[in-house]
């Protein structure tokens, strides 16, 4: 290293860190937590960093997704959180910026644009708007955001819909577990093509007619039982 190089680019971890303790401009931490040589003098000045606007910088412009997730994980301002989880490189810097945010507005918009499946499902459960968790839970293309969609919803028309519809079965059992509807359970009950989905219905099924019914002629064997299993708690 040159004569002059700053202690904090020294590849020496204690001297980097001794250098960055000492140091309390945010410009000059920021510079630190992008160029360090070693990962605990970047991480011990990202801690020093108290500026939103360093941070979101740091966040949005260096080349170093663990430094840009650790400034991310201390900013506060949801814009520029939004900016961050809407555009960022890299998924877990997105997903880092999504535990942050509180804006419903926002937070629908990562949900449905996200190219990641597993950001959008990070958003979804932070979501609490039915209109946007319904939106989700009929159009996602990946079967682990729609259920997680469905376990927030709470419109049971909705619900229903997904439970006869969804092409994931999971997603379809996660819909039925959240129905209280005694026609729509016993439709499924009798009619979904997965097992688990009408087994789940018929442990929500209550009218004695249509348990005896599935009890009876269900063509699996474990639906069956599950039937024979309700009518049985109730004599």
């Amino acid at each position: 290293m040159g004569l002059f190089t700053p202690a904090w680019k020294s590849e020496n971890e204690w001297k980097a860190l001794s250098a960055v303790e000492k140091m309390t401009d945010q410009k000059k931490l920021a510079r630190v937590a992008k160029e360090a040589k070693t990962w605990k003098a970047r991480k011990a000045a990202i801690e020093k960093l108290t500026d939103q606007s360093v941070l979101a910088e740091v966040a949005k412009n260096t080349s170093d997704s663990d430094v840009r997730k650790a400034a991310v994980e201390k900013l506060t301002d949801q814009r520029l959180l939004a900016d961050v989880a809407k555009n960022d490189s890299n998924k877990y810097t997105r997903e880092a910026a999504v535990a942050k945010l509180t804006d419903q507005s926002l937070l629908a918009e990562v949900a449905k644009n996200d190219s990641n499946w597993e950001v959008r499902r990070a958003a979804v459960k932070k979501l609490t708007d039915q209109q946007a968790l319904a939106e989700v839970a009929k159009k996602d293309s990946d079967g682990n955001v729609r259920k997680a969609a469905v376990e927030k919803l709470t419109d049971r028309t909705v619900l229903a819909d997904v439970a006869k519809k969804d092409s994931n079965w999971d997603v379809r059992r996660a819909a039925v577990k959240k129905l209280t509807d005694q026609t729509v359970l016993a439709d499924i009950a009798k009619k979904d093509s997965d097992g688990n989905v009408r087994r789940a219905a018929v442990k929500k099924l209550t009218d004695q007619s249509v348990l005896a019914e599935v009890a009876k002629n269900a063509s699996d064997r474990d639906v069956r039982r599950t039937a024979y299993e309700k009518l049985g708690d109730k004599q």
